[in-house]
């Protein structure tokens, strides 16, 4: 992935490398009960994580990633993602 995008979930695991700040969102956790994503930053661009329908990350709606080689692995309940 290098531009900002919705993540096709058919996938689980997404690395990025974008060549400015992006923003990345995830579809509903409702729709993927158990699914678990990993996104890895390979640039030293911000890449922001946000949620769909003001679903939550741990509490918030979203996370990013801010430095090179950074990595955040999510997990759905179906009510929210799970950093793992």
């Amino acid at each position: 992935i290098t531009n900002t995008s919705t993540l096709d979930l058919l996938y689980c695991t997404f690395i990025v490398t974008p060549t400015s700040d992006i923003t990345l969102t995830i579809p509903s956790c409702t729709n993927y009960n158990n699914k678990k994503i990993t996104i890895k930053n390979m640039s030293t661009f911000i890449i922001t994580i946000n949620t769909s329908n003001s679903e939550l990350i741990d509490g918030t709606v979203s996370t990013s990633l801010t430095t090179q080689y950074e990595t955040v692995r999510l997990h759905s309940n179906s009510v929210q993602w799970i950093k793992v």
